[in-house]
């Protein structure tokens, strides 16, 4: 993780995506799964997944596996629709992330 003094684009992605515990999943559902998506494309854009995955890797951050409360949490009820919906992309993004990343390994899933 970015030191705090530290502040860039990843940086702030970074820290919006694990502050709090994943707080803002719940919070802002549409905007965490903006997020998301918005790392997944930097990591799957040809002239930065190298460095993006690399970045990503279990080995140089804990972001991803910080991120796990969120495939872990329950969904919304069912009569909260965007929430709900909200919800699934996050996990999608996140599982999308884990693929590119790994070749389908389970370094997000797995418990530290």
């Amino acid at each position: 993780m970015a030191h705090a003094g530290e502040y860039s684009c990843l940086s702030v992605l970074e820290r919006a995506l694990v502050a709090g515990g994943c707080a803002l999943s719940s919070s802002k559902p549409e905007l965490y799964a903006s997020t998301l998506c918005l790392l997944y494309r930097m990591a799957s854009h040809p002239p930065s997944s190298a460095a993006m995955l690399e970045y990503l890797a279990p080995r140089n951050t804990d972001v991803l596996p910080l991120l796990r409360p969120v495939l872990l949490a329950p969904l919304p009820a069912a009569e909260q629709v965007l929430e709900c919906a909200s919800a699934l992309h996050q996990r999608s993004w996140l599982l999308r992330l884990q693929v590119r990343g790994t070749g389908g390994g389970s370094w997000l899933l797995k418990q530290q």
